[in-house]
């Protein structure tokens, strides 16, 4: 049997994943001559796999020592972009499971270009791969001197049982992947630790079905901001500053309501209460989306007294967060060059005036201020607060402390972000409107949402978030409520 790609060079070059030359022959066994040196490596029931030299490593564009070539020999799907995707899922799922300890770490997923032919036995029939065939291939951590321990596993018929795989299978359903194989070929001991050899057709165990309207929609009243917060990207904006109008928000507060939208966030890269008339704009969702509930984002510099006391007029606020990123006097006014006690007394005050309403003072942590954290919960202690890790705002924002993720994004599954001048960008991290999915001024919402361009997002975004560009870049972690729900399945 030919390999079914040998002569599908240009759609291979459509993926966009760098190719790399190399010379491999598949010897007896385990042996394998790698770009003209021999070496032992393992073979399994769908890939080859070479242990590689640090300097190996290196021309393949990882900058990692301790790693090995894995080249997928024989392809699960018939179709090449399927199979990419079927990768890319796995990539994520391996990722996930490495952060966890249950897998060796993966590095890369490339191509490579094999200029020797191959001819290889395999369940009864002969694989041949002609010279210059294309194969998918990833770099992954080395295994190679990792091996399953009989003695401290137990075995029946190649499946190994007992304490320690009971818990590792109670850990995927918590990070909601699906086994596919737990044998003593796939599985090995390292520090004591259950670790997964290949996560070959392993998936996640809930799927997402987005809904016919967006649940959330944030909405930028203004995209201008009297503190120049280190960790944020408005400050390197270079899109024009303005003010959406009445006519445009009131159109979207009705698409909102004749949509049944949830949750309206009058805010999105700015400090809303630099606008005078923003509790006015509160009242207007009040009146035009009557069932929305309200969430509100401030850094409550311009929280003034008078503004107080208006928002306790204001029906269905879900809740008021402080954006206070600083623990200490020094700290805060070097991050965001606003004024400490300013700002303090402004959120004591809407603590003591509107009890009724739920809110919380937020640390977003970053390289500059993540030494004062304990002083933010010390001087917070009366009130609700929490810290968290920044995002890279797509990558644009360095100093951010989150690490990449890779579970799904609700973002891309619920929730619409429109520009003050009515265009719908791809989510909150997408400060300059780089990535644009539509105009609610020229079109419906649901026109939006239903578009070419947002169907793309949600069905690459499914596959998972390194299937689609720049969300492969991005460090938000907001998972989606498939997510959420499959954790409460798998703990009743």
């Amino acid at each position: 049997m030919v390999y079914q790609w040998s002569e599908l060079e240009s759609i291979f070059v459509k993926l966009g994943l760098e190719i790399f030359d190399i010379e491999l022959e598949v010897k007896d066994k385990n042996e394998y001559i790698y770009n003209g040196k021999s070496r032992n490596g393992a073979i399994g029931k769908t890939s080859w796999y070479i242990p590689l030299s640090n300097d190996e490593t290196k021309e393949l564009g990882v900058e990692k020592g301790g790693c090995g070539l894995k080249i997928i020999k024989y392809p699960v799907n018939v179709d090449i972009i399927d199979e990419y995707h079927r990768l890319l899922n796995e990539y994520s799922i391996q990722k996930i499971m490495n952060k966890e300890n249950m897998a060796p770490d993966i590095y890369k997923l490339l191509l490579v270009k094999n200029k020797c032919p191959i001819s290889y036995e395999w369940l009864s029939r002969t694989l041949e791969f002609p010279s210059g065939s294309i194969l998918f291939a990833q770099v992954v951590e080395d295994i190679t001197n990792c091996i399953f321990d009989e003695s401290i596993l137990t075995t029946e018929d190649g499946i190994p049982y007992g304490q320690k795989v009971d818990d590792f299978i109670k850990k995927c359903g918590q990070l909601r992947i699906v086994p596919y194989d737990i044998n003593i070929e796939n599985i090995f001991l390292h520090n004591g630790e259950l670790k997964v050899v290949d996560v070959h057709k392993w998936k996640r165990s809930y799927s997402i079905v987005a809904p016919k309207a967006p649940k959330y929609v944030q909405i930028e009243l203004n995209n201008s901001c009297n503190a120049k917060c280190a960790m944020c990207n408005i400050p390197h904006m270079t899109r024009n500053k303005g003010y959406m109008t009445d006519e445009l928000f009131i159109r979207i507060l009705k698409e909102a309501n004749k949509n049944s939208v949830e949750y309206i966030t009058p805010f999105l890269h700015g400090e809303p209460f630099l606008r005078r008339d923003f509790v006015d704009k509160l009242h207007l969702i009040n009146k035009y989306a009557p069932n929305a509930k309200i969430t509100i984002f401030t850094n409550a510099s311009m929280l003034t007294e008078n503004a107080i006391n208006k928002l306790a007029f204001i029906r269905n606020i879900d809740q008021i967060v402080f954006s206070f990123p600083g623990g200490n006097k020094e700290i805060y006014e070097k991050v965001t060059g606003l004024d400490f006690e300013n700002s303090y007394m402004n959120i004591c005050r809407a603590f003591e005036v509107l009890k009724d309403i739920p809110m919380r003072i937020s640390m977003p942590i970053f390289t500059d201020n993540a030494d004062s954290e304990s002083d933010f919960y010390a001087l917070w202690e009366k009130y609700p607060c929490s810290a968290y890790e920044t995002y890279n705002y797509l990558g644009d924002v360095s100093g951010t402390l989150a690490d990449k993720c890779y579970e799904h994004c609700d973002r891309a599954f619920r929730s619409m972000t429109i520009l003050f001048d009515g265009r719908v960008c791809l989510c909150c991290m997408d400060s300059d409107g780089k990535y644009i999915m539509g105009d609610i001024s020229k079109n419906t919402m649901l026109e939006i949402w239903n578009s070419k361009t947002y169907l793309e997002l949600r069905q690459l975004h499914g596959i998972c978030r390194n299937a689609y560009e720049p969300c492969s870049k991005c460090t938000l972690d907001l998972k989606t409520e498939e997510y959420v729900n499959a954790y409460c399945d798998n703990n009743r």
